[in-house]
C-alpha cells in the first residue's frame, strides 16, 4: 500500500530535497513543442490535477511554485513520461 503525502509532508519533502522553480524543472520533461520541453503550466497542471492518477510533488516557496529534481524523477518513473 502506498502512503499518500499530505500537503504539509509534500512541502517539507520538496524543501528538504532542494526546491526548483517550475520554469527550470520543466526542462526535464521532453515534449514536442517549439522549446523541446514541457511548459511550467504543464507542470502546474500535474501538481494540481495529476497525470495518470499521479501528482507531481510541488510546494509554494516564497509565493512561487517549486518542485524538486527528485520529485520529477519519481513522477517520471510512476507515469512513464
Amino acid at each position: 500500500m502506498t502512503h499518500t503525502l499530505t500537503r504539509k509532508e509534500t512541502a517539507e519533502r520538496v524543501r528538504a530535497e532542494g526546491p526548483v522553480p517550475l520554469d527550470q524543472a520543466c526542462r526535464l520533461f521532453p515534449a514536442p513543442t517549439p522549446t523541446g520541453h514541457a511548459s511550467p503550466a504543464t507542470l502546474m497542471r500535474w501538481i494540481i490535477s495529476g497525470k495518470r492518477g499521479v501528482h507531481l510533488e510541488g510546494a509554494r516557496v516564497k509565493g512561487h511554485w517549486h518542485t524538486s529534481y527528485e520529485a520529477c524523477r519519481r513522477f517520471r518513473q510512476r507515469t512513464g513520461v
